[in-house]
């Protein structure tokens, strides 16, 4: 109990400094740290999003920001912070399998699988990425439709489809 005491007057004193120095970015981490301690997870939120705005060029700041909404399930929010953790560190998988999972539950199932496609290249041994696919490809049942958009992202962005999905989309009628 008394740790919680500690921990509401250090946010006080963050948020005190903030209202003198808004964009202070050491305040707003320390700040977002300790809301994270107490599961305040509007507040972490609203500290990365601010960070996010300030520096967005950081990638310790977008990687938070967007672990915070994807954490908070506001996927179409945290889809552009991705999408950029994406571009800038394209050798970390998890950020395509986060990105993949955005899209997913948001019903974009052929960018979920090309995004899951592209962290299956750089992580092969990879079973959360690996699962995704199987539970995206069940869950769709590849329709035609899906199917074929999936195969078209996947060539636009210079990944080839791996054999046994290449078979079941080739005995698919074109769409």
């Amino acid at each position: 109990m008394r740790r919680m005491g500690n921990l509401r007057a250090a946010i006080g004193a963050y948020e005190h400094a903030l209202d003198i120095a808004p964009d202070d970015k050491t305040t707003l981490v320390n700040l977002a740290r300790v809301a994270e301690l107490t599961e305040d997870w509007e507040r972490v939120q609203r500290c990365y999003s601010r960070l996010y705005a300030l520096d967005g060029d950081n990638m310790e700041f977008a990687g938070a920001y967007a672990a915070t909404l994807y954490g908070l399930g506001d996927y179409a929010e945290a889809i552009p912070v991705y999408q950029k953790l994406v571009a800038a560190e394209a050798e970390r998988p998890a950020n395509d399998y986060r990105l993949g999972f955005c899209y997913f539950s948001l019903g974009r199932w052929p960018e979920a699988i090309a995004t899951w496609e592209v962290g299956r290249r750089l992580s092969p041994e990879n079973p959360t990425i690996n699962l995704g696919l199987v539970a995206e490809r069940g869950f769709t049942t590849l329709n035609d439709a899906l199917a074929h958009a999936a195969a078209e992202r996947c060539a636009s962005l210079g990944i080839a489809v791996d054999a046994d999905l290449q078979a079941q989309l080739d005995a698919l009628p074109a769409t």
